[in-house]
């Protein structure tokens, strides 16, 4: 939060927000242990066109 102006009449206070950065994969990735990861799941053979 920004004072901006003060008058006689008028306070005017301007707010910002904080930028927040995106996170990058590598960041994530370096956050990933044993205890948060999820098991992989079986889906069965492959049916279709999406064996190539």
């Amino acid at each position: 939060m920004t004072l901006e102006e003060v008058t006689k009449d008028h306070v005017i206070i301007k707010i910002v927000k904080p930028i927040r950065k995106r996170p990058s994969l590598t960041s994530l990735l370096a956050r990933m242990t044993d205890t948060n990861q999820q098991p992989p799941v079986e889906l069965g053979p492959p049916i279709g066109n999406e064996e190539l």
